[in-house]
């Protein structure tokens, strides 16, 4: 009677289970339309999986598309938009929707997730929801990790050479363990694939103390940009070196053979480990990347004009104004004061499309408020461009 009554109860419980959604947010975008990627699972099999999502708020009209079963359980889909919809720093709402194969058409949905659309290249590597220890791994009192990513990864997600300036981990489980002489390196490298630890060519792009803050999207912002070349792989190391252990961290991963290395031990230091084993599992990466002040992008062509406002603003006495070409332009940019006058001409050229930047340096100038204006000729091929900003001189 006991038995019978205990699979009776474990039949109910798959009938009346909702289906069951993991996915891993998306963070802000450079890059439109983006994809939406999520795990999906049932007892009685999946039916479908969707997205409604909208922009900035309901008013403007809330959209739905379809997430195709790609293997097994994983399931995505685009975005239904196109980039002329969006300017930057417009915020995208969205939810993902599930309903399982049986009779009673079971749902079930996330909660209400955002993003914006920000003018440098958000790239997240990995969208993996198994979970790994390293590089947290304080289990251990020292460690060391590399891990190593392709070019091709990060054009595929949306990427461009540039500056890196921010980094992140995915973290499944957060242990408040501070980790001591913990640093980050990077290189640009010709490698394909791991066999044991490289110690040479590094640049040590942040170097103190950390403790994992809590779970979620993790951010670190490094004491040293990265310059990535855009033609090479990036080989990042993680190590720290502590006096004791506890439990560790645990941050998502996704399958990627011979991409990771990883030591840990015991009164050891953990920066200058050796010996080790190749890992299955990459831990999924977050890199935000800054396009490269005067050059043109060669990755993701922009899909519309757009005149960035200055940084610093106030200034004394250099700053630095971004924009972008969606065709070849001739591109004009001029710097007036309140009166009108013209006090500079920054750019005066034919431009190829592309991210741009340039250095505007103020030294003979008096403090006060001046205006920049970018005015763009796309010799027919589109529509023009003209857009004023204002700055501050602060001597």
């Amino acid at each position: 009677m006991k038995t019978t009554l205990f699979f009776l109860l474990i039949l109910m419980a798959n009938i009346f289970a909702q289906p069951v959604i993991n996915h891993v947010p998306i963070l802000d975008k450079f890059i439109w339309p983006d994809t939406v990627a999520a795990g999906v699972s049932s007892a009685s099999g999946i039916d479908s999986v969707w997205v409604k999502w909208y922009k900035n708020n309901t008013s403007t009209g809330i959209r739905q598309f379809k997430l195709n079963n790609v293997s097994g359980g994983f399931y995505q889909g685009a975005f239904n938009s196109t980039l002329p919809e969006l300017s930057y720093n417009d915020s995208i709402f969205y939810k993902i929707f599930a309903q399982d194969a049986s009779s009673y058409h079971r749902k079930d949905s996330t909660i209400l997730y955002s993003f914006r659309h920000i003018y440098s290249y958000i790239v997240v590597i990995g969208r993996g929801i198994d979970s790994v220890s390293y590089p947290f791994y304080t289990f251990y009192q020292d460690a060391r990790t590399q891990f190593l990513i392709t070019k091709n990864e990060i054009l595929a997600a949306g990427g461009s050479f540039g500056n890196i300036f921010k980094l992140g981990f995915y973290v499944r489980t957060a242990v408040p363990h501070v980790m001591n002489s913990f640093n980050i390196r990077m290189q640009n490298t010709s490698l394909t694939s791991l066999n044991g630890f490289v110690n040479s060519g590094w640049t040590t792009v942040h170097s103190g103390t950390y403790t994992v803050p809590g779970t979620g999207w993790r951010f670190i912002t490094p004491q040293q940009n990265f310059s990535w070349n855009g033609n090479s792989n990036i080989l990042i190391e993680i190590c720290f070196d502590n006096a004791g252990y506890t439990l560790a961290s645990k941050v998502c991963a996704a399958n990627a053979p011979g991409m990771t290395w990883e030591n840990h031990q015991d009164n050891a230091s953990g920066c200058v480990l050796t010996g080790g084993a190749v890992q299955p599992l990459r831990p999924d990466f977050f890199m935000q990347i800054s396009p490269t002040v005067g050059s043109n992008s060669q990755g993701q062509i922009p899909g519309e004009y757009f005149l960035s406002q200055n940084f610093p603003n106030p200034f004394n006495p250099v700053t630095e104004i971004k924009y972008s070409i969606p065709v070849e332009s001739f591109v004009k940019i001029i710097v007036s004061d309140v009166t009108g006058r013209e006090s500079a001409i920054l750019v005066n050229e034919i431009k190829q499309p592309g991210e741009y930047g340039v250095s505007f340096d103020a030294s003979s100038l008096a403090s006060g408020v001046y205006f920049y204006k970018m005015v763009a000729d796309p010799f027919g091929k589109a529509a023009g461009f003209t857009a004023v900003k204002k700055f501050i001189l602060l001597k």
